[in-house]
């Protein structure tokens, strides 16, 4: 039997005619760019838990720092293609950033306990399933509290 490779050409092609669509190529580019936040999230947690022995809770910790600094770096720049690095507003979004990924890095070490702790998932099921609230999240509060709009006087 057989396959049909035409309905893998046309799903290809829409995905990339999303990209190009106006209102998509924001939600594009955050998924671009948190794929990236995401592996070096995933693979910092793992070589700080697994090869270096690091405790799981620390290496999370030490994982999202490298992975916040990418996150805000891209986000800024090229996901809501914000003003450049050296204006008063960048201070403004640094800080909203700041606190947006602290409180999901709250929220990200009651889950990952949670998971593991508690319910004794395995540390990269734990994590990855985490990830994915976590990005969620991330994207929400990053367009609407942190890099919308200047709001424009009357």
């Amino acid at each position: 039997m057989k396959k049909n490779h035409s309905s893998y050409k046309w799903l290809i092609s829409q995905l990339f005619a999303v990209a190009l669509i106006p209102d998509y190529r924001e939600i594009w580019r955050y998924g671009v760019a948190g794929v990236g936040t995401t592996a070096i999230n995933i693979s910092s947690f793992w070589f700080f838990s697994a090869i270096a022995g690091i405790y799981f809770m620390t290496a999370n910790a030490l994982a999202w720092l490298l992975s916040f600094l990418f996150a805000f770096a891209t986000n800024k720049l090229w996901v809501f293609q914000s003003a450049g690095l050296r204006t008063r507003r960048s201070l403004y979004e640094f800080v909203g950033f700041l606190g947006v990924r602290l409180f999901t890095l709250l929220l990200d070490m009651v889950l990952i306990w949670l998971f593991i702790a508690v319910w004794h998932w395995a540390n990269l099921l734990a994590k990855i399933s985490d990830a994915l609230i976590i990005i969620v999240l991330n994207y929400l509060l990053g367009k609407y509290l942190v890099f919308r709009a200047p709001r424009t006087k009357p």
